[in-house]
């Protein structure tokens, strides 16, 4: 399965480069081969082994937020086993981006589903809840960005329904805020108001000041207090908040530049989706400050690349042929350095990307040998 799922990434790549963009379709044999690999993990791996077990046992009391919860219920009462249930999960995931993708008027699918699959996807099939709602959430920032009435509304919606999913979803509330950024200067002075945040959260001094403050506000938020009081006496920043703060910066220069290249053009969607991804790139810095409690703060960077992806899929269509090779190029780069070395961090690779693809219990690699240590 390893050499064919490699064959048609091949196969997909090609076809990207070489074919028209309003040609750009997405396989239906790439997408049950995903489909295999997302539903067939191995029940031994991480979390993967969590959810089977709270699936297979609907008795035992769960923390999963309502909505995930209940649909599990559901799912178990119609007598669907967790491998179905999966598949289920995968069919509605692929409905949501294509759903957003529509929205977001999008051609070029196929560019938008090869950079899910190298970053997003094999950790799509472990942690179940996260990118359940990151794909409700990408139709949520489809409706802000298409902005028509009531989109707002549908977008808070949204929202709501993945913060039941997973309440990591609340965070990207904050775009709405983050639309009245819109000059170059607000977006620097927000920058400069998060590296400022940081460095107070660092300092051993004021980092006193912020417990004493995140202790306050705690006692009385009963449900979530206790868990961002865990967090703020504990310092752990990650080593992926290197990459995790270059990409961020890297995004909003890059989307600079398009909006300078644009800035004459008579094309109000595609300049609207410039500061949309202006604003994600944000979003993306503006969790910095909470990289320094825990590393797993990537997820709001890592959730939000597919608005991202769809937003350079956009770009590219309204590129001149050297242009388009240009972002190509830089789309390539940023994705794969990215992608290697966040799965190469930690155990994430042993975890995530190496049970998938390589122990799927459908179609298990029998030539590889799971070092002693990696689990």
């Amino acid at each position: 399965m390893v050499g064919v799922f490699y064959g048609l990434v091949l196969i997909e790549l090609i076809l990207l480069l070489f074919t028209p963009s309003r040609q750009q379709r997405v396989s239906i044999v790439f997408l049950v081969m995903l489909a295999i690999i997302f539903a067939y993990v191995p029940i031994t791996v991480s979390d993967n082994w969590v959810y089977n077990w709270y699936y297979t046992h609907p008795e035992v009391p769960t923390k999963f937020e309502p909505v995930f919860n209940q649909f599990m219920q559901i799912a178990t009462k119609v007598g669907l086993s967790y491998q179905q249930f999966k598949l289920v999960i995968f069919t509605i995931e692929m409905s949501c981006v294509a759903w957003g993708l529509n929205i977001f008027q999008v051609d070029n699918k196929r560019v938008v589903l090869l950079c899910y699959t190298a970053i997003q996807f094999f950790e799509s099939g472990v942690q179940l809840r996260n990118y359940l709602m990151d794909t409700v959430v990408f139709v949520a920032i489809a409706y802000l960005w298409r902005d028509k009435r009531f989109d707002t509304m549908y977008f808070v919606m949204l929202v709501g329904l993945a913060a039941g999913i997973q309440l990591a979803a609340v965070f990207f509330l904050l775009l709405l805020p983050m639309r009245q950024l819109r000059t170059r200067n607000a977006q620097l002075w927000f920058i400069g108001v998060i590296s400022v945040s940081t460095l107070l959260i660092a300092v051993p001094v004021t980092r006193h000041v912020y417990v004493l403050l995140v202790q306050a506000i705690a006692t009385r938020l009963p449900v979530i207090g206790p868990k961002m009081l865990q967090y703020a006496l504990r310092f752990e920043p990650g080593m992926i908040i290197i990459l995790d703060v270059a990409m961020a910066v890297v995004l909003l220069l890059l989307f600079w530049r398009l909006e300078a290249i644009f800035k004459q053009a008579d094309n109000q969607q595609l300049q609207s989706s410039i500061r949309l991804g202006q604003q994600m790139a944000l979003l993306f810095y503006s969790m910095v400050p909470l990289y320094l409690v825990a590393y797993n703060f990537d997820r709001i960077l890592i959730d939000g690349l597919l608005v991202v992806f769809a937003i350079f899929a956009q770009t590219l269509g309204q590129l001149t042929q050297r242009n388009k090779w240009i972002l190509l190029a830089i789309m390539g780069l940023l994705v794969g350095t990215y992608s290697f070395a966040t799965y190469h961090y930690g155990t994430k690779y042993h975890n995530t990307y190496a049970p998938m693809i390589h122990e799927n219990t459908m179609f298990p690699d029998k030539t590889y040998v799971m070092k002693e240590g990696w689990r």
